[in-house]
């Protein structure tokens, strides 16, 4: 059964003053708005973006501006999170929280260096290997969490098939590659989540969706689903202010949960959040020890976090 929904705004934010949160993708959509409610709330802000330039340019007029830090992160490219991590690990004693947020949904099929399709290794395996080198900065941080941000489209995923084929040299679509990718982003959360508890980490891993929200990601759907998108958006579409509400809850609320996926009922009109049971494919624990291994072996990171042991 879900959880019983509750309305909360960034009018509850609790002060965020003496706290560092890392927000991947702050550039637009909802990593914008999540980085700027951060900002508000006085939070120091770490944004990960791949253009730095540009990120400037959004921020040159933030009232917070002094505790906004823009790095170049590329999350499709392994070399550029380790880069990322082992700087930011040598500026800084600890961190709070990670909002793994930042997605990709490309119109074409392509590969990274390592051969694996674009999608999954920016949205997942990018995100799996930053959280693994930032696990020790977490671990010195207060309430410490890493948020991953999915998508109800998570049960449509075929993972099992990927974790075969990373590259997805056979029916790959645009729609599917992005559904995978989001099975994989929960599937890693909840894992993540049972092996911090079994180890008795400070750390929490949390898993949001914003539902359907209007972000720039969007405009990277095929012409004919765009056009129908347009008509949904009436119904189902939230604006991304709203869309970035489970992500900041998660990032900050005291009362969130792990076992469940925070988000938002289906029509745009009802703005409260719920916690909502895990559903197939993502309730199978055997998947997500296997993308735990696959994840491991393709990005050579180890997360210190052996499943069923105690340190």
């Amino acid at each position: 059964m879900i959880d019983r929904p509750f309305t909360w705004t960034t009018a509850n934010l609790p002060d965020q003053t003496g706290r560092t949160h890392l927000v991947t993708g702050a550039s637009s959509g909802l990593g914008l708005e999540t980085a700027l409610r951060l900002l508000n709330a006085g939070a120091t802000v770490i944004a990960a973006v791949r253009n730095p330039d540009k990120t400037r340019a959004t921020f040159a007029d933030h009232r917070h501006i002094d505790n906004l830090d823009i790095r170049r992160l590329d999350l499709a490219d392994l070399d550029s999170v380790r880069t990322f991590a082992a700087d930011l690990g040598r500026d800084l004693t600890h961190l709070d929280v990670l909002v793994a947020n930042a997605g990709l949904w490309t119109r074409t099929r392509k590969l990274s260096t390592e051969g694996v399709e674009l999608t999954l290794a920016t949205n997942h395996l990018g995100h799996y290997a930053l959280t693994g080198h930032l696990l020790p900065l977490l671990s010195q941080g207060t309430d410490p969490r890493v948020v991953t941000v999915t998508s109800n489209l998570y049960r449509r995923g075929k993972l099992g098939p990927s974790l075969e084929d990373p590259a997805m040299a056979t029916n790959w679509t645009q729609n599917s590659s992005y559904a995978t990718s989001k099975t994989a982003n929960l599937l890693f959360a909840l894992e993540l989540d049972r092996r911090l508890r079994t180890h008795r980490s400070p750390v929490r891993s949390i898993a949001v969706h914003p539902g359907m929200a209007a972000t720039p990601i969007h405009g990277n759907a095929p012409l004919i689903q765009r056009c129908a998108s347009s008509v949904a958006a009436l119904l189902f579409s939230r604006p991304a202010e709203i869309g970035a509400l489970p992500l900041i809850y998660g990032a900050t609320s005291p009362d969130i949960r792990t076992d469940r996926l925070l988000g938002f009922g289906l029509l745009a009109r009802d703005q409260r959040l719920r916690h909502e049971p895990i559903l197939s494919p993502a309730d199978d624990q055997d998947l997500a020890a296997r993308l735990w291994q696959t994840s491991e072996e393709i990005t050579g990171v180890r997360i210190p976090l052996a499943a069923n042991t105690v340190d």
